[in-house]
């Protein structure tokens, strides 16, 4: 039998969070961006005592978002290739007391918004953690579902049956 992915209020042995990495992909000023995710990791790897995994999708700031962390231990700097910071819909979902991940093919919510390297994401997060993916061949982002840890998905027709994802 497979494990269940955990309830999204779980404990979990880390948060995979997004660098700001290409300022083209940005509406907002990208320096601001980048400071508003380094309060979020802060709070998070600070008082909230998360191990924090920050994926950088450029690799030629991935030394200077290090030093801009080196002041807390638990946050760890990997480099990768994304487009768009939220990987919660395009990384894996990890099983309960397991090394074992769902992965789900992206096409960038229904092609709207197509950014090299996102197609991949869980692939990487798979490979850094040491964590066996099961492919599905569906199309969806992992932010569309909603799960208790005990077997129910709640999730809508509009993101996984839509024609621009799954017939």
């Amino acid at each position: 039998m497979t494990a269940p992915i955990p309830a999204e209020w779980a404990p979990h042995r880390a948060m995979w969070v997004g660098w700001p990495s290409h300022a083209e992909y940005w509406f907002e000023p990208f320096e601001q961006a980048q400071d508003e995710v380094e309060g979020l990791v802060r709070a998070l790897a600070g008082p909230g005592r998360e191990q924090v995994r920050l994926m950088v999708g450029a690799p030629e700031l991935a030394e200077g978002v290090r030093a801009r962390f080196a002041d807390l231990a638990n946050v760890e700097v990997v480099p990768g290739v994304f487009g768009d910071v939220w990987l919660r819909d395009t990384g894996p979902l990890f099983r309960a007391g397991s090394k074992t991940a769902a992965a789900f093919r992206f096409n960038g919510w229904g092609e709207k918004y197509v950014m090299p390297g996102d197609e991949t994401v869980a692939e990487q997060i798979g490979l850094h953690s040491g964590a066996a993916l099961s492919w599905n061949e569906f199309i969806m982002e992992g932010g569309s579902l909603d799960h208790d840890g005990e077997g129910t998905v709640l999730t809508t027709r509009q993101c996984l049956l839509n024609p621009n994802r799954n017939p």
